[in-house]
């Protein structure tokens, strides 16, 4: 037995990469409406055989162009029965810390990473320019600039309180899981808040840098535009786009809140 599967999957990064891909699907009728086979599985996460995937050539961005992040399908792919899970309800087959760990989180806090390292060597970046950049008509350098000093040093404060809250999230969530103590939901929330935070933060503070180093940050072969640029891609990315605020804020909030994706 097994399953056929037809489908494109968007934001693919490293896929041409893998020897297994992966893909989230759902089982519908004839109608194409979502059902349940008969042992309950509706949604598994199955893994392709590379063969059977087709690699689109959309991934023509703004940022992160070296991710490799195209969309890819398959048609009529037979996958065989068990290679999948179904990734609401599966159980670990290795135990540890890693896999007790949630996944969307661990996934958020990959990309939040991204973001704090960006910002950290933008403001590196920006400091170099700075030191020897005169703007046009001044006869003092970047450097000596009052609003450049203080997005600087605004900037150098986001990336830093940034690591540090998502070190403190991870910490918790670490120990916990260390312990052999199934996360709370208040722990997968922490995780999500503080990934979210720091991307969009960072995302803020990196287009803050650009716009005071001036024309000088608006060619291609600066890497301070990179950074930018990279930057607000990444916060884009759904594991840490604004409207986890939204989750987040009602689960404080005690509201009645779908915590299936946090």
């Amino acid at each position: 037995g097994g399953l056929r599967i037809n489908g494109t999957w968007a934001w693919g990064s490293g896929t041409q990469h893998c020897t297994w891909i992966g893909g989230g699907t759902r089982i519908v009728d004839d109608e194409g409406k979502t059902t349940r086979r008969s042992d309950g599985l509706y949604a598994p996460f199955v893994f392709f055989d590379r063969e059977d995937v087709e690699h689109l050539d959309t991934w023509h961005v703004t940022g992160l162009s070296g991710s490799g992040s195209g969309d890819y399908r398959v048609k009529d792919a037979f996958v065989p029965e068990g290679r999948w899970l179904q990734m609401m309800d599966a159980t670990p087959r290795i135990d540890g810390p890693t896999w007790r760990f949630p996944f969307y989180g661990m996934l958020a806090i990959g990309i939040a990473a991204v973001s704090i390292g960006l910002l950290d060597g933008a403001v590196e970046r920006f400091a170099e320019l700075a030191a020897i950049k005169k703007p046009e008509g001044s006869g003092r350098t970047l450097a000596e600039r009052a609003s450049a000093q203080t997005v600087l040093s605004t900037s150098e404060a986001t990336a830093r309180s940034a690591r540090a809250f998502l070190h403190d999230a991870i910490g918790a969530a670490w120990l916990t899981a260390e312990a052999g103590t199934p996360l709370t939901t208040s722990h997968r929330r922490s995780l999500r808040l503080a990934a979210c935070d720091a991307s969009q933060r960072c995302a803020e503070a990196l287009v803050a840098l650009g716009r005071e180093a001036g024309g000088t940050a608006v060619y291609l072969g600066e890497p301070l535009q990179r950074m930018v640029r990279d930057g607000q891609v990444a916060a884009t990315h759904a594991m840490v786009a604004p409207r986890i605020h939204e989750l987040t804020g009602r689960l404080h909030l005690g509201l009645e809140t779908d915590t299936t994706l946090l």
